[in-house]
């Protein structure tokens, strides 16, 4: 299904207006003040790129934070299928994820919008409150989700095609 199509689809789906794709093909959904995530599609793969901002470098025991960055990117387990990279020029660390194919339908598509939230939200609130590189982290393969030693579970993402705002 065209990005197009899949945009127009979630927002039905979000109960928002409708989204138009922007001259560069891509789209941008606002959840609150500070979360932005843009969504395009892929102009080197066939598929769709999904980017969010998750906050600063932190500018202290980045060897940690990078060794705990690359730990959570190990297959997309704690990051629900997308990966944490770093702009050096920016000094941000931003989630990325691309759903590979040009046929993707909308459930699919729904529930790794939905994934990519759930992890760009703990993963934000991790980095605001200092705890990335803390080592906090636990990293559990089979159990496939990341925890901070003393916190709950991530939280599940939301039901399929629903995302919370």
């Amino acid at each position: 299904m065209p990005l197009e199509n899949l945009m127009r689809d979630l927002a039905a789906e979000l109960g928002l207006g409708d989204i138009r794709l922007e001259e560069d093909g891509g789209a941008q959904l606002a959840f609150g003040d500070d979360i932005q995530i843009d969504i395009s599609a892929s102009g080197e793969w066939p598929g769709i790129n999904i980017t969010a901002l998750v906050g600063a470098i932190p500018t202290d025991n980045r060897e940690a934070v990078y060794s705990e960055m690359l730990e959570a990117n190990y297959q997309g387990l704690a990051t629900g299928g997308a990966a944490l990279c770093i702009d050096t020029v920016l000094g941000e660390v931003i989630l990325s994820r691309h759903i590979a194919g040009e046929n993707t339908d909308f459930e699919v598509f729904a529930v790794e919008v939905s994934r990519f939230f759930a992890a760009l939200t703990m993963w934000r609130e991790r980095l605001q409150k200092g705890q990335i590189g803390s080592g906090d982290f636990e990293f559990n393969e089979d159990d496939d989700h990341a925890t901070a030693a003393d916190e709950d579970p991530a939280p599940e993402p939301p039901g399929s095609g629903m995302i919370s705002v």
